[in-house]
């Protein structure tokens, strides 16, 4: 069984561009252990305009998710951690110190941050922590997520401690930021928040369902975002996601999604096949000996050559892991990028200003845009019903 990642990859490249089938091997597992939040995002969607702490769904109790974790790690050295919450889940801590003992190279966890500054245990094993930011507007980001006053304080506090831990427990945190057509300005002071304190940023557009909110298709403010993040990534600023992927937001350009390539696990501990999206099949992981048996029995039913989904689903999970295999020179043009930048030695306070030099000119530019758009709109008679951040 092939565990590392790496060679998984070359695999997946020989199966789709020598054998021409999309019938790929997963090189990423990510598990949900609950839907259950203690938040209520205005924009939160499963990718079928359903949210999660709306869904129902059993969960399945510790020593069952360590046997899938076992699963898991036989055929990846990867694993991701989502929800929901993940944090509502008491025995948090139990699992993801199994997953660092039996050898997982990268683990990850997607969290609002609320309680875990509480539970360091968590923290020590973790390698990515990514937390919803979508502005620096408190009182504008306690509406968005549904939560009593201070809550967005406080989320912004454990940010900058976090900040400050990365170094000690050797872990990469990451802001992921919504892009919604109210906040589009805000996200300069977000990114700049990030330059400053060393925290690494992930933007991914406001999606109704799997596809495109309308009101960012076109949008040319929303371009010139796009166009300014992908400038400052030139110039060193941490950005998770790739190039292509980027210029693939800022279009909505169509894309080959390979969904086997990134697959999820419900709380109920079954595969949703091929994808969350279609979930056509849910298959019980452990009702299987290994989990590539549980990918090959969905596999028979489902005939993935002659999936054709439509423009949709333009997110890092399965558009960048899509990418990483129809288009492979984007994956080696990264690597590039990053050594290039580390000789460059872009975490320097020097280069941090000239960053922050470089964004402000970006913002610049987005209000004057900003401005004349509402002038136009103001001759024309029409009118927006944008809710903007405070």
């Amino acid at each position: 069984m092939i565990r590392n990642t790496f060679i998984k990859w070359l695999y997946n490249l020989y199966l789709y561009h020598i054998r021409h089938t999309s019938k790929l091997i997963p090189l990423v597992y990510s598990i949900f252990p609950t839907y259950r939040c203690n938040f209520r995002c205005a924009y939160c969607d499963n990718g079928t305009e359903a949210k999660y702490p709306e869904l129902i769904a059993a969960e399945r109790d510790t020593d069952a998710f360590k046997r899938i974790i076992e699963m898991i790690r036989r055929e990846s050295n990867l694993i991701a951690f989502g929800g929901g919450e993940p944090l509502m889940r008491t025995d948090l801590e139990e699992l993801i110190a199994y997953a660092r003992k039996i050898g997982f190279k990268r683990i990850m966890m997607n969290t609002n941050s609320l309680g875990i500054l509480k539970r360091p245990s968590i923290i020590q094993h973790l390698d990515d922590i990514m937390i919803s930011l979508d502005s620096m507007d408190r009182e504008y980001l306690d509406r968005l997520y549904g939560v009593r006053n201070g809550t967005a304080e406080r989320i912004i506090e454990n940010l900058k401690t976090l900040a400050e831990m990365q170094r000690e427990h050797s872990f990469r945190l990451i802001i992921n930021s919504v892009i919604m057509p109210e906040n589009i300005l805000s996200l300069y002071d977000v990114m700049a928040f990030c330059i400053e304190l060393g925290i690494t940023f992930s933007p991914a557009p406001l999606l109704v369902g799997p596809y495109p909110d309308n009101s960012l298709v076109g949008n040319e403010e929303y371009m010139h975002l796009i166009d300014s993040i992908i400038d400052i990534k030139r110039r060193g600023m941490p950005v998770l996601e790739t190039f292509i992927y980027l210029s693939s937001i800022r279009e909505f350009s169509p894309f080959t999604c390979l969904p086997t390539v990134y697959m999820r696990i419900s709380p109920a501990g079954e595969l949703l096949f091929p994808c969350m999206i279609l979930s056509r099949m849910k298959v019980d992981v452990l009702a299987h000996n290994r989990l590539i048996d549980a990918v090959r029995h969905a596999s028979t039913a489902i005939n993935l050559n002659t999936l054709h989904c439509d423009n949709r689903c333009h997110v890092n999970c399965y558009l960048e892991a899509s990418t990483s295999v129809a288009h492979p020179g984007a994956v080696f043009s990264e690597a590039a990028q990053l050594v290039r930048l580390r000789l460059k030695e872009i975490g320097s306070r020097k280069n941090r200003g000239h960053l922050i030099d470089v964004l402000e000119k970006h913002r610049k530019n987005a209000v004057k845009m900003r401005k004349s758009n509402e002038k136009e709109l103001a001759i024309s008679g029409k009118h927006t019903h944008t809710l903007r951040p405070n």
